[in-house]
């Protein structure tokens, strides 16, 4: 069973703090292209091609967001993400991790039950 972790910058660069202390602001400022905005459906298609191509049934797959701000890219960005994992051919086990600032997080989330 192979086991396989991505991390994905699903908003690029993109944040909404700017933190004098951040490395990572530091590092894209001095890019050629700083930000190159939300990653687009079509990347997400090549992705998962080139992922799910190498895996079998019940192998692991771990997802992990983090930026920037991974939660620029917006609700429907992730939805979207989610419905190309489950149409993949192969069946993977997928878990998700979110690495953010929370400042974007809906209150909801806050609920006991949510979990």
């Amino acid at each position: 069973m192979k086991q396989l972790c991505v991390m994905i910058k699903p908003a690029s660069s993109m944040c909404n703090m700017r933190c004098r202390y951040c490395f990572y602001a530091d590092v894209s400022s001095r890019r050629s292209i700083p930000n190159y905005g939300v990653m687009t459906d079509d990347t997400v298609t090549r992705l998962m091609e080139n992922i799910y191509k190498d895996l079998s049934n019940g192998d692991r797959l771990t997802f992990a967001f983090q930026g920037g701000e991974p939660t620029l890219a917006g609700l429907s960005y992730f939805e979207g993400f989610v419905k190309a994992v489950k149409a993949q051919p192969v069946k993977a086990e997928v878990s998700y991790v979110l690495q953010t600032n929370g400042i974007l997080l809906d209150d909801i989330l806050t609920h006991e039950n949510i979990f």
